[in-house]
């Protein structure tokens, strides 16, 4: 959960992909903890394809900073994960607001903005047409293995 916002914020590019699906936040970078502690056993995750698992192996805090700092607490680690995700609803517990629109994703507490990211749209990767390299750029951090540049203009 966010425990701490020390101003307000615009945090760009803080390696995360906000996610409506998440039941918790989820890092796949270790390092990224300021402070944890091993989960035993492992915490068996549902993925979104039937059936399949990952495992989360550390439970900890996470300190993302921009100019100023947000704490997410109860972060799970899991090396499988395709990439970092900071759950819409572990945001929403802790009081936050989230708000898309087309300009992208504003992230506030009691009515001020601690989050605004445009950048990383990274549904615009099934929504548009895209330029080679953006689209490249996106399938990448999406951790899509697929080498089809179809979408691509």
């Amino acid at each position: 959960m966010v425990k701490e916002v020390n101003n307000t914020s615009v945090m760009d590019n803080c390696g995360f992909v906000l996610d409506s699906g998440a039941s918790d936040h989820l890092i796949n970078d270790e390092s990224l903890y300021t402070d944890s502690v091993e989960v035993v056993p492992p915490l068996k995750i549902a993925v979104a394809k039937q059936g399949e698992f990952i495992y989360a192996t550390k439970r900890g805090i996470v300190r993302l900073r921009n100019d100023h700092e947000i704490t997410l607490e109860d972060v799970l680690f899991c090396k499988e994960a395709a990439g970092n995700l900071m759950s819409v609803k572990r945001l929403q517990e802790a009081g936050m607001s989230i708000e898309f629109d087309k300009s992208g994703v504003t992230i506030s507490k009691n009515g001020l903005m601690v989050v605004k990211n445009s950048e990383n749209q990274l549904a615009d990767i099934f929504t548009k047409p895209l330029p080679a390299a953006r689209f490249v750029e996106l399938r990448d951090k999406l951790g899509l293995l697929q080498d089809d540049q179809s979408n691509a203009e």
